[in-house]
């Protein structure tokens, strides 16, 4: 896709009395091959730049994006709008990222920014907390009163910006040091990126195991070797499934209405997937009670199929 595609799901005018559950997503819907694929890849990739440091630098995630980003262009765009009420402040964040190939072949982050506003405000102006350009700090939001900060996100970030988004890296290097820093003055720009760490974190992706196509890319990794050099080979599948386990945050957000296959040890927190997963449905069904879990012992496993529970009891698969 090399057109920009907007979709909207807020009203332009917002009061100081905004119900955010009016701004609930209601449905995309759209013909075969239309992308409503792509808008969800998009969601994940943000979320995934925003809260994982070491998203671009893993191999399967390159790949990944090699086989989604329009070639065209050769690059992603996504840029998102957030609203996030602090006491009586109702303020209004956009945050927009470009990935793009560098001069080795791979995707790096060529841009990114975050700004903010009033959300009551008519002005279309935002002020920038900081802007990054080809790996390096263009603009850094900075208040006299915390020059120190600012200072220790410019040295912390460096020579790393172009593999990682500035609120992933904040939360690795910076997050515990300044908190437990009582010198430290906590700030618009330390607000900033913490409330955008946690908007990545808030993003939830659900796909189908129909189209979840990381499976297909772990093989496309390994297309080409033989079960004639055996060593070598067991070498680079044990490589792809260090790097494939390495986005096993994703994994349960892969869910199918049957046979999902649950390793026991995490089968807690499965269920905590699915409670999460009745909580986003039930905006579009609001007759869903919830959803079971029929579940059937397999050695080290738990085969799983969801049953929808309805305002009568009836339960469908």
């Amino acid at each position: 896709m090399d057109q920009l595609v907007s979709l909207s799901f807020y009203k332009k005018t917002i009061t100081t009395s905004v119900n955010t559950r009016e701004y609930n997503i209601k449905g995309i819907y759209g013909m075969n091959g239309s992308g409503k694929s792509g808008i969800i890849t998009s969601a994940e990739i943000l979320r995934d730049l925003l809260i994982d440091p070491g998203y671009l630098n893993n191999p399967i995630a390159q790949k990944n994006l090699s086989a989604i980003i329009n070639k065209k262009i050769g690059e992603l765009f996504i840029e998102a709008d957030y609203m996030v009420k602090l006491e009586e402040d109702l303020l209004l964040f956009r945050y927009n990222v470009i990935l793009s190939k560098d001069v080795s072949g791979k995707y790096v982050i060529s841009h990114e920014c975050l700004s903010f506003k009033q959300a009551t405000s008519k002005s279309e102006v935002m002020k920038m907390l900081f802007e990054v350009t080809g790996g390096e700090i263009a603009f850094l939001y900075r208040t006299k009163e915390q020059d120190n900060f600012s200072d220790i996100v410019q040295n912390r970030t460096m020579n790393l910006l172009e593999t990682a988004a500035m609120s992933a890296l904040f939360y690795e290097k910076l997050y515990d040091t300044a908190e437990k820093n009582a010198e430290v003055p906590k700030g618009v720009l330390w607000a900033g990126l913490c409330l955008l760490y946690l908007f990545g974190r808030k993003i939830y992706v659900y796909v189908d195991q129909s189209d979840d196509h990381r499976d297909f890319v772990v093989w496309k990794a390994l297309e080409g070797d033989s079960y004639d050099g055996r060593e070598k080979y067991k070498n680079k599948i044990d490589t792809v499934a260090g790097d494939f386990v390495a986005m096993k945050q994703d994994y349960l957000h892969v869910l199918s209405a049957t046979g999902n296959v649950v390793w026991k040890l995490i089968y807690e927190k499965f269920e905590k997937e699915v409670d999460k997963l009745w909580e986003f449905l039930r905006i579009f069904k609001s007759d869903l009670l919830g959803i079971e879990i029929d579940k059937k012992e397999n050695r080290n496993f738990w085969i799983c199929d969801l049953v929808s529970v309805g305002v009568q009891g009836v339960q469908t698969r």
